[in-house]
């Protein structure tokens, strides 16, 4: 009986504790630009994809950023692109919004810049 009580203890501990600790999501997509793209038309599409996640559930927190390299080695793609949602919580109700909404129009647009056919879920965890 005292196992149970312990175990249930812990889980609930475990349920409230996690969300206070846990860290940023963030998607990284590595991508490749066409060859007419140019920086400038990724901003633009960028920034007007960032506005339209903005007005749905889950994106009003989002922060997104493009990150073209400078100097590295081994590089196999032309630039990233990051989503940051403050927690898993959020990009996920972020991602369940997606189907259908203005968002797919502006991918499209994205698509025709630029291919991004890898991507990974990060967890950030800032430190103090």
């Amino acid at each position: 009986m005292k196992s149970n009580i312990r175990l249930l203890a812990i889980f609930i501990f475990m349920f409230f504790a996690a969300p206070a600790w846990s860290g940023s999501a963030v998607h990284l997509f590595h991508c490749e630009m066409e060859d007419e793209a140019t920086d400038e038309e990724l901003e633009a599409v960028a920034s007007e994809w960032l506005n339209a996640a903005k007005k749905m559930k889950g994106g009003e927190n989002l922060k997104i950023f493009l990150y073209f390299p400078v100097a590295v080695g081994g590089n196999d793609h032309d630039f990233s692109f990051m989503v940051i949602a403050p927690d898993f919580a959020t990009m996920g109700a972020f991602m369940d919004a997606y189907t259908g909404s203005p968002l797919e129009e502006i991918d499209d647009r994205l698509d025709e810049l630029a291919d991004c056919p890898i991507s990974d879920m990060w967890e950030a965890i800032a430190i103090k």
